[in-house]
């Protein structure tokens, strides 16, 4: 806990002295998103099985979803970071051999066994570009990426499949065609060579999508409304409890806007920082945060006994604000922070593999800006720790309902 506040007291200190806020920052006027479909195609064939296994059916579905997030450094050249994901997995029929258990070989009435295999791709890159017109320049990239594969086992625990992590070479090339100032359309391709070492065929990909670059022009003057107040920073404690259950989570996760958890929190604490980088007059802010938190997931019943286990976090993570409803006594907004990079004390719980100590925070809720001068700060959010299929086994941990309570300064 001291290792936090000094961390706050040197985040505080650094910005003491930042820039009009409703001036967006230098560094996000040079980022760019883009999403879109892709097209995937990786060979998975019988080689990917261990010995003892025959492949009945293999089915390899081909379309995927890529996005990512682009820093241009100058006119010729940016760093990007992607994620490429199909749509559906892998999936594997097979017939265990002489080297399986009965129990495996006895799996189903025909003898087979049907199990997915997981692929993700995340993509650190360098992008050079080529103007080839006033709307359009071609890209090539290069640079690494990160497979994750999660194979699977039979009834007896016997590896079909081998779980991988590792990272191999990419390398792509694309065209972007200006739309707008801000909009662009974007088709490319990439290429992930095999790894004999770990048993992957190659991977190419084809994708078209819609890149977003943030809007550059300053507010006008006498746009900002007298009565919309922007706290610059804030401070809260929360506290977390299933008393309520998980049917927040489950609707929500069930919705498709965000992620549920194989391990439920049923008691937590914890500390937060928030500090607004940019607003625009009203309705949208980005802000940043920082929290840690002690954590006591539900307790695991065995031989008759309660077990119970308790772990930290520590998150910094990005946060996307909508104010959707402002009074002369508070101001009401919708909240979103996705993929916060987060340290986690434990990487196995209740026997659990979480995959690494290196996890990613998300949270969604309400809050509000309260009082005249808008001192008290509160909110009501539901959140998720998972590795994002960066590593094989990612059971995600499901956090309910949490309140936070705190001032603005």
């Amino acid at each position: 806990m001291r290792s936090l506040v000094l961390i706050l007291a040197i985040l505080i200190a650094v910005h003491a002295k930042a820039a009009d806020r409703e001036q967006m920052p230098a560094w996000m006027k040079k980022m760019s998103f883009e999403a879109g479909p892709a097209y995937i195609q990786y060979p998975f064939s019988p080689a990917q099985l261990n010995p003892g296994f025959i492949a009945r059916e293999i089915v390899v579905p081909n379309i995927a979803f890529k996005m990512g997030l682009a820093y241009q450094v100058n006119a010729y050249l940016s760093a990007k970071m992607s994620y490429l994901m199909p749509s559906a997995w892998v999936s594997y029929t097979v017939e265990a051999g002489e080297t399986a258990s009965a129990t495996d070989r006895a799996v189903s009435q025909n003898g087979t066994l049907t199990r997915p295999v997981w692929m993700n791709y995340a993509g650190f890159t360098l992008n050079g570009h080529l103007r080839l017109s006033n709307k359009m320049e071609a890209v090539a990239e290069a640079g690494a990426a990160l497979v994750t594969r999660k194979g699977f086992a039979t009834e007896s625990n016997l590896q079909v499949i081998d779980h991988a992590t590792y990272f191999a070479p990419l390398v792509g090339a694309g065209i972007h065609y200006r739309l707008h100032d801000s909009w662009s359309v974007v088709a490319s391709g990439g290429w992930i060579p095999a790894s004999v070492g770990h048993n992957q065929p190659r991977t190419t990909y084809a994708s078209l999508g819609i890149r977003f670059k943030p809007p550059v022009a300053p507010t006008a003057p006498g746009q900002k409304p007298a009565a919309m107040i922007h706290p610059r920073q804030w401070l809260q404690v929360g506290y977390t409890s299933n008393g309520l259950g998980y049917g927040v989570n489950s609707f929500i996760s069930g919705m498709g806007i965000f992620w549920g958890g194989r391990l439920e929190v049923e008691e937590g604490v914890q500390l937060q920082y928030q500090r607004n980088i940019y607003h625009t007059p009203r309705w949208f802010a980005i802000d940043w945060g920082i929290h840690a938190a002690r954590w006591q997931p539900v307790p695991l019943m065995a031989g008759g006994q309660e077990i119970q286990e308790t772990f930290y976090t520590f998150s910094v993570y990005p946060v996307f604000r909508l104010n959707f409803l402002q009074t002369a006594q508070a101001d009401l907004y919708f909240f979103y922070t996705v993929a916060g990079p987060s340290f986690i004390s434990r990487s196995t719980l209740h026997n659990i593999d979480l995959g690494r100590q290196f996890i990613f925070t998300d949270t969604m809720g309400f809050g509000a800006f309260a009082g005249k001068n808008r001192r008290l700060a509160l909110e009501l959010r539901i959140g998720h720790y998972s590795n994002g299929n960066m590593f094989p086994s990612n059971p995600g941990v499901k956090v309910p309902l949490t309140l936070l309570v705190g001032t603005t300064f």
